[in-house]
Formats: structure tokens, C-alpha cells, sequence
């Protein structure tokens, strides 16, 4: 896919256009009773193009490299983590790195595992709560219940699933 998003809106919000299958097509929208986007009773319709590429291709880099050891040994070096916040005093980080969510004490080189209700579940956009920088709020992702809010108790290491929240975004 590139480093190009595989879709975008129109300019007027009627539609999403999406890649897929080589080719490049606009799938209609209505609002529904939430005000929400949703997919029309409009079927999706290919949108006509014609394409001038030029390739130039190389040779495949081939390195005896045993992912299988790298993925299941007890330690890795992390060269990238991503979403990263401090606590409102500065002392602490929390921040996502190989799929799992961290918090470090700022200067020191021990981190610890915030603690989730879904060992194996991906989670995203972690955040110490203000005035309780003990406590920190992360979504866990689901492709049946979509997202769901975790309060991860830092001093106790439990977590607790977020209920009773309204619809919508």
C-alpha cells in the first residue's frame, strides 16, 4: 500500500473513496438517526482511470535473519515507540512500544507494563488521568464491540473496563 491512506472523503462528505482490488471506487453515504456517516443503499461504483507508471525494481535483499527467535525471545530492544505522554509533574512517561503500553519514571531505565484486562487485545492512546498520575486511561480495540476504555490502576495494577458511556465518537 505505500505510505498513501487507502481512503479519503469527498469534498462534500457524500462519499468515501477507497482502493481495493486495483482499482479505485466511491462508495456513497447517508446520515443515519446518530448523525452519523454509513454506507448508502447506493451500491459502490468503480471510478475510471487510466495510469502511466514507471518501475524500476532491484534486486530482493536476502539477510539470514530467524524472525521466529527475534519475536519470541524473553527481551528486545524497542527502536520506536509511539504515543508518548508525561504526567503533569514531568516525573513519569507513559507511551506504546512493540504493541504494549509502558510507563517510565523519567530517568530511569526500568519500565513497567500498564496492566490490561486483555493480555492479547491491541491498545491505543494512552493518557494519565489529571491529578492522579497513579491512574492511566488507554482504549482497547475490538472488531466486534469496537472501542472500549480501560482504567489501569498503577499502585494496585489492575484494570478496569470504562461502562455506561454514551454512543458516538
Amino acid at each position: 500500500m505505500g505510505t498513501y491512506p487507502s481512503f479519503a472523503f469527498t469534498p462534500s462528505d457524500d462519499a468515501v473513496i477507497i482502493w481495493a482490488a486495483g482499482q479505485i471506487y466511491t462508495v456513497p453515504l447517508t446520515t443515519n438517526e446518530f448523525g452519523e456517516k454509513v454506507a448508502s443503499s447506493t451500491s459502490p461504483y468503480p471510478i475510471p482511470f487510466v495510469a502511466h507508471i514507471k518501475k524500476r525494481l532491484a534486486e530482493t535483499r536476502r539477510d539470514d535473519f530467524d524472525i521466529l527467535k527475534l519475536e519470541t525471545q524473553d527481551t528486545q530492544r524497542v527502536r520506536a515507540f509511539k504515543e508518548l505522554r508525561v504526567d503533569e509533574k514531568g516525573d513519569k512517561a507513559v507511551f506504546q512500544a512493540a504493541g504494549i503500553t509502558y510507563v517510565q519514571k523519567v530517568g530511569e531505565e526500568s519500565i513497567t507494563k500498564v496492566p490490561v484486562l486483555y493480555e492479547s487485545a491491541p491498545y491505543y492512546s494512552p493518557t494519565f488521568v489529571r491529578g492522579a498520575d497513579h491512574l492511566v486511561l488507554h482504549a482497547r480495540w475490538s472488531d466486534t464491540q469496537f472501542t472500549t476504555f480501560e482504567l489501569a490502576d498503577l499502585r494496585n495494577g489492575v484494570a478496569h473496563e470504562l461502562t455506561g458511556l454514551p454512543f458516538g465518537r
